[in-house]
C-alpha cells in the first residue's frame, strides 16, 4: 500500500490491474453511447470546455450500479 501511495505521489497516477469487471465497463459504455443522441438534442448541451466535447456522467441508477466501479467509504 505504501509503495502505491509513493508511486502516486511521484508519478501522479497508479495503474491497478484486475480491479474492474470488463463486462461492467461494457454495459456502461453501451448505455452511455446510447445516451449521446439524446444529450446532443438538448437545447443546453453540456459541452465540457469546448464545443464537441460533451460532459456526460454515468447513469446513477440500476442496473448500471456495480460495486467494483463505485467507491464506498
Amino acid at each position: 500500500m505504501q509503495k502505491t501511495l509513493d508511486d502516486f505521489n511521484s508519478d501522479g497516477f497508479v495503474v491497478l490491474e484486475d480491479v474492474l469487471d470488463p463486462a461492467h465497463c461494457e454495459v456502461l459504455c453501451e448505455k452511455m453511447l446510447a445516451d449521446v443522441d439524446a444529450i446532443l438534442k438538448r437545447p443546453d448541451v453540456p459541452f465540457n470546455f469546448n464545443k464537441g466535447n460533451i460532459q456526460q456522467a454515468p447513469p446513477p441508477f440500476a442496473p448500471y450500479l456495480f460495486e467494483d466501479i463505485l467507491f464506498k467509504v
